[in-house]
């Protein structure tokens, strides 16, 4: 039980040393027993085998990689299901069951791995079976599960981290889209702010001092825009949810969340504030005073390129969600090749007779 996250509520803490025992999870529990407590009573599997209550558990939430209602030992298993029996141990082609092992501190992936590599086919006794078959088995770390589960030929080639990558890089360029909007907003507006550089700058302040205001002024508002950000995803996230019927949440109580979302802020706030501050706090003071401040040619230039760039980015985003949208259309129109009203589907199966 210490290899997974499942947290006993109440009764054994190695809950199924009995052959006849069970673990519910606390809403099986709650159907079957109301508000008593079921710790030693008994239920029926199948309406067949009477199984003694020795755990309650915590129901995994609907996005974990193990869910269940109840878990019974693998020796019952054995003795209520003779196919089990049969094809568990004598039967090496069958891989009806995961295996789940928790390595020693010495031990490595890659050591484990060449010791169980041919532990399968070892035991394939027909010639003609191992001139088509040549099974290895591997480890695959439980971290990797939900990311890493795609495999070709024995060889991971990556998984959902493919659309975690897509969608983080999606993130970040309508970030920085956000963040040339800035910098094109604050130097657009830089006439009503440079007769207080003027002024400042005349009465003793350094560039420094300047840049440091400038780039506080950008931290500021990008916490404010975190903290308004943090409060729509709160607002909005159970409603997505439900649309989506996915149990996404908020990791709020882990320090590597704020960890993150307060060096993204801080990031932010110091690229969208770099070259507001630069170019504001070089104003010349004598000019601007006498009111004969002009950007030209040079000083416009950068905004150009900004503007380009961000106009740039969210046309690729434009052209993007026109492309998937059509691709979608297709995919939910194009003609299957067979008629499809009253079909029926049968699940056939080896009990089937």
């Amino acid at each position: 039980s210490d290899m997974f996250s499942f947290n006993i509520l109440k009764g054994d803490k190695e809950p199924l040393h009995d052959p006849y025992s069970i673990v519910l999870t606390d809403e099986t529990a709650k159907a079957i027993f109301g508000n008593e407590d079921p710790i030693g009573k008994v239920v029926k599997l199948d309406n067949a085998t009477n199984l003694k209550v020795t755990a309650v558990v915590e129901k995994e939430p609907k996005n974990s990689s193990l869910t269940f209602d109840y878990l019974i030992p693998w020796q019952l298993q054995e003795m209520i299901y003779p196919w089990i029996k049969q094809n568990h141990k004598p039967n090496w082609g069958n891989n009806s069951w995961q295996v789940f092992v928790q390595l020693n501190s010495t031990a490595t992936e890659a050591s484990v791995d060449a010791k169980i590599k041919n532990v399968v086919i070892s035991h394939f006794t027909d010639e003609n079976t191992l001139k088509s078959i040549k099974p290895e088995v591997f480890i695959h770390p439980m971290s990797k599960w939900r990311l890493y589960s795609d495999f070709e030929n024995g060889v991971n080639t990556g998984g959902f981290i493919k659309y975690v990558r897509m969608f983080g890089l999606l993130g970040l360029i309508v970030l920085l889209i956000a963040c040339i909007n800035f910098m094109n907003l604050s130097t657009a507006r830089s006439e009503k702010r440079a007769k207080e550089v003027g002024v400042r700058k005349a009465v003793g302040s350094g560039r420094r001092q300047l840049i440091g205001q400038f780039l506080s002024e950008s931290l500021l508002i990008s916490f404010l825009a975190f903290l308004f950000a943090l409060l729509i995803v709160v607002i909005a996230l159970p409603y997505f949810n439900r649309l989506t019927e996915k149990e996404m949440s908020l990791q709020v109580a882990s320090p590597l969340f704020w960890g993150i979302m307060i060096v993204f802020t801080i990031v932010t706030g110091l690229l969208a504030g770099s070259y507001p501050a630069f170019y504001l706090s070089s104003f010349n003071p004598v000019r601007v005073l006498k009111g004969n401040l002009k950007a030209g040619k040079t000083g416009s230039l950068p905004r150009k390129i900004l503007v380009v760039i961000q106009f740039a980015c969210s046309v690729i985003l434009m052209i993007g969600t026109t492309i998937i949208y059509q691709q979608i259309q297709h995919g939910k129109d194009r003609p299957v090749g067979f008629n499809n009203s009253g079909l029926i589907s049968v699940d056939w199966s080896d009990d089937i007779s």
